[in-house]
């Protein structure tokens, strides 16, 4: 039996999460204040880790940066662990900051899991999916890893690792209040240790 430390980091402030809307939110960029966030962060990283794991979102990608500038040697790989984007954001586009709104709450009201509402979004089945393989992909690892990347997905992964991983209107409902009342802040770490198997 292997431990494994993980801590997911989620990025720093972007340009949207300051209130700047995007049409294409997946490629937002660190504010200053993001950066600084960061830097702050990494100070909590007193040993070297094994492996980085980011996304292919530049929020990300910058964020884990940051770990690589302390720790240059880590390998830094990307796995699929982007945000969850469930409306599709051609079709926000044009909608008033209101319209936005009653978007949003319909979608979450209505609470089906293999939704897909166009193009540039995923079901909320299909991101289940991409957090199970995140946490199947972590068995095949050992030592200590830091993933940098979005505070959905893993706020959605600690979920699963209470719940689990099948995809339903119930999982939708829990992850919208837990997402909605306690969402992870930017910069913020979380640390889990698991008992791997091999």
């Amino acid at each position: 039996m292997q431990t494994l430390k993980l801590w997911l980091m989620r990025h720093g402030e972007t340009t949207v999460n300051a209130g700047l809307w995007s049409a294409d939110p997946l490629h937002c960029s660190l504010t200053q204040r993001g950066k600084e966030q960061i830097r702050q962060a990494i100070s909590e990283i007193t040993e070297q880790p094994d492996l980085i794991i980011t996304s292919s979102a530049p929020r990300s990608q910058e964020s884990a940066a940051f770990i690589s500038e302390a720790w240059p040697t880590v390998h830094t790989c990307v796995w699929p662990i982007e945000e969850f984007i469930y409306l599709s954001p051609a079709k926000l586009n044009d909608l008033s900051v209101a319209g936005r709104k009653e978007r949003i709450n319909a979608y979450w009201e209505q609470s089906d899991p293999f939704y897909q509402d166009g193009e540039g979004a995923e079901s909320f089945a299909n991101f289940f999916r991409r957090i199970e393989a995140f946490h199947e992909a972590l068995a095949t690892q050992k030592g200590f890893i830091i993933a940098a990347g979005h505070g959905q997905f893993f706020k959605a992964y600690l979920l699963c690792l209470i719940h689990g991983f099948e995809p339903s209107a119930i999982a939708m409902q829990r992850f919208r209040k837990e997402e909605t009342a306690a969402p992870i802040k930017n910069g913020e770490i979380i640390q889990i240790q698991f008992a791997i198997c091999k």
